[in-house]
């Protein structure tokens, strides 16, 4: 068995965001074994280029030496009783300020992150001043978890868009967590620049799918549909030409040609059968897009077994 992290040519893998890879980016960890062969990568670092040049680090401990020294001389020559205040005032503000000067030197050295998802995980490095230190290791094997859960959440201000939160968060056959991505952004569209971690969560989506291709197939032979979770004691099944659903104990199916209307939006999932009425609950059925897993596969099984498309 070959242990050698396996990248793919510069033609075949792309940024995160689906960009090609700059040629400048660099790459200085590479990526492990057990994510498979990478699909998709991202790094804060610039080839030649130090994570924080010594003229800003220079100029910010400046600036701290002075807002540290010069408010202590004035206080102190204006008010101490000493016989040569200002003298005094000096002395204490530069000793001040020279005390600021390691731990402001400590915390400039900057920090970067590399990423790497693959057909069978994902990894993330947070580097240290020194590009090769590695500080913490996100590693996530997709064979550890069984579902995807996503939710994403647009926040508006007095009606004017104030940002957007993720949550990504897989977990295992027990319903327990084994690994989260989230964060925050500020594109209404979702599209925010490529430096955003938010991709690493959007590519991870994209290969986990990718990735339960086989066993949705097997599935989908064996079973005839294929299943998925909603809350915690409720599914849906797609089948080829059908939908089943079970809701509050009760089992219910519809041909395709018995679906009124079907669509998603604002984060929720709405079906309505053909004989479903203006009032009550007869023929109609929905669930939160968060609260289903593996809501992506959920979406690309709609098309691909029931001609519905939402691109």
């Amino acid at each position: 068995m070959n242990d050698e992290p396996e990248v793919q040519s510069d033609e075949e893998v792309v940024l995160l965001n689906g960009d090609p890879v700059p040629a400048a980016m660099d790459f200085p960890i590479d990526p492990p074994p057990e994510i498979g062969q990478v699909k998709a990568m991202y790094s804060t670092c610039t080839v030649g280029k130090p994570l924080r040049s010594i003229k800003k680090r220079l100029a910010i401990i400046g600036l701290v030496f002075l807002l540290a020294a010069v408010p202590v001389m004035v206080v102190v020559g204006m008010t101490s009783p000493d016989s040569h205040p200002w003298v005094l005032g000096a002395t204490l503000g530069v000793l001040l300020g020279l005390l600021s000067v390691p731990f402001t030197f400590y915390f400039t050295r900057g920090s970067s992150w590399l990423a790497y998802v693959g057909e069978i995980g994902l990894v993330k490095y947070k580097l240290g001043a020194e590009r090769t230190q590695v500080k913490t290791t996100e590693l996530f094997e997709f064979v550890n978890a069984v579902d995807l859960y996503t939710h994403t959440v647009n926040s508006n201000v007095n009606g004017v868009y104030a940002g957007t939160t993720y949550n990504y968060e897989w977990r295992d056959a027990d319903d327990k967590r084994v690994f989260k991505l989230s964060g925050s952004h500020s594109s209404k569209k979702g599209t925010p620049k490529a430096s955003s971690p938010y991709y690493i969560a959007a590519a991870g989506e994209m290969m986990w799918t990718a990735f339960l291709g086989d066993a949705i197939n097997d599935e989908l032979k064996d079973q005839g549909a294929i299943h998925f979770k909603v809350n915690k004691k409720d599914w849906v099944r797609v089948g080829p030409g059908f939908l089943e659903f079970f809701f509050k104990g009760k089992t219910s199916r519809l041909a395709v040609d018995e679906i009124k209307d079907l669509r998603v939006g604002g984060g929720h999932f709405s079906i309505k059968s053909q004989d479903a009425g203006w009032l009550g609950g007869k023929g109609k059925y929905g669930f939160d897009y968060a609260k289903m897993a593996n809501a992506r596969l959920f979406l690309m099984c709609l098309e691909q077994l029931c001609g519905y498309s939402f691109e």
